[in-house]
């Protein structure tokens, strides 16, 4: 970790990064990250780390806030309970939660579930036109049976965190963030139990952003940039079946289809797997690019992948698997995207030179993703952005290429 990042650290009061204590398959970690500041939110940012219930998002001034503040304000638990195994946060102006099953039967929770291996995933929306039914049975599980309290990251505009806080005044004693040079603390009476402490750092840093981090199989990514892990999920492949036609490349990239007429073979285990991995994962999440500086600008192509948050209708608004695809179409793809790496003479650098010219009879299978993004929340990248994911044949590497 570099000095200024100690600094950030040390000024939020985040000595590590925190692991969370979370079932495999499920998200497995959450991190701290600095994003760039092409990420379009108002600065400066305000952190605040609160102990509370989950209540506390349902009462009704602090839900105002999210409503108004929906892009603005993000909220993750720093730990989980091992005794019900939840994991709560609060983006986009919706909650989501993992819970086991018995537990959220334990619990009576409502909101929409979706099962992934042996937890639920919860989703509840918090915007305007969620039905007061969800969101009273939310209230009174928080109420009466899930009352455990959580260390709560929240962060966002200080505008937005400064109006929180002041919606939550009537239920703690939350200080205002304010310039406060050092963290308060506040103890609150039994009757008025919802949160115990906070401690706002109304510091103009650059924004922050909490994102959770999978474990299963490693995604390959260019030298020198963070990699991200795909886990497994429900399948969207029939590892049974054999490879399917290359489809044409689609219409939105002008580019035509060159697939080579040849009887395909089966897939093989491997290649089965990753693919298996591959858009399980995409199906699941809304994947997040942040542009990399690398000390001479902004790489206007390759960026740093990381995730995952659940899909949601804010996050991604289409997200399309093009299909499985030759090397010579991947090639198109690339050269439609990307012109200046059309050229065999030219030596290319980062996930390009996952798709080997030389040898195109050991690769077989691209899956090209259009992702259309709101462009206030996914700092400056422009709808219909792609994403061309390449899986060589003959190897376990996994590359993405951004237009």
């Amino acid at each position: 970790m570099d000095a200024e990042h100690k600094l950030i650290h040390a000024r939020l009061g985040i000595d590590v990064v925190r692991d969370l204590q979370v079932p495999e398959g499920l998200f497995h970690r959450v991190d701290v990250i600095h994003t760039s500041p092409l990420l379009s939110l108002p600065a400066p940012v305000t952190y605040a780390k609160i102990t509370a219930r989950l209540g506390l998002f349902l009462d009704p001034r602090v839900l105002a806030a999210i409503r108004q503040y929906p892009n603005d304000l993000a909220a993750v638990t720093l730990h989980t309970r091992a005794s019900v195994a939840a994991f709560a946060q609060v983006h986009g102006g919706t909650m989501y939660m993992s819970l086991r099953k018995d537990a959220y039967q334990q619990f009576g929770m409502t909101g929409s579930r979706v099962k992934k291996g042996d937890q639920w995933v919860i989703t509840i929306p918090l915007g305007k036109g969620t039905s007061d039914k969800i969101l009273d049975r939310a209230r009174w599980c928080f109420a009466n049976t899930l009352v455990d309290k959580f260390e709560i990251a929240v962060t966002g505009s200080s505008e937005a965190i400064a109006r929180l806080l002041e919606l939550a005044k009537s239920t703690t004693t939350l200080p205002q963030p304010t310039g406060a040079s050092k963290p308060t603390t506040a103890t609150n009476s039994p009757a008025t139990d919802t949160a115990v402490a906070a401690d706002p750092v109304p510091t103009p840093l650059r924004p922050l952003h909490f994102t959770s981090h999978t474990t299963t199989t490693r995604a390959w990514s260019p030298p020198g940039r963070s990699t991200i892990r795909v886990p497994s999920f429900t399948p969207l492949l029939n590892p049974a079946a054999s490879s399917p036609p290359s489809p044409p490349v689609d219409a939105s990239l002008g580019v035509p289809s060159r697939t080579r007429q040849r009887a395909r073979t089966t897939l093989s285990p491997l290649l089965q797997e990753q693919l298996l991995d591959l858009t399980e994962w995409i199906g699941l999440v809304c994947t997040e690019c942040d542009r990399v500086d690398d000390g001479h600008g902004v790489d206007a192509y390759v960026s740093a992948y990381r995730v995952p948050e659940p899909n949601t209708l804010n996050g991604v608004e289409k997200t399309t698997v093009r299909g499985v695809m030759r090397a010579e179409d991947v090639r198109a793809v690339v050269r439609a995207v990307r012109p200046e790496v059309g050229s065999r003479k030219r030596k290319r650098d980062g996930p390009a030179m996952d798709v080997d010219e030389d040898d195109e009879e050991d690769e077989e299978v691209v899956v090209v993703v259009a992702y259309a993004w709101p462009e206030q929340v996914h700092g400056g990248m422009k709808r219909g952005d792609v994403f061309v994911w390449v899986v060589p044949r003959k190897g376990e590497r996994m590359a993405a290429l951004v237009a």
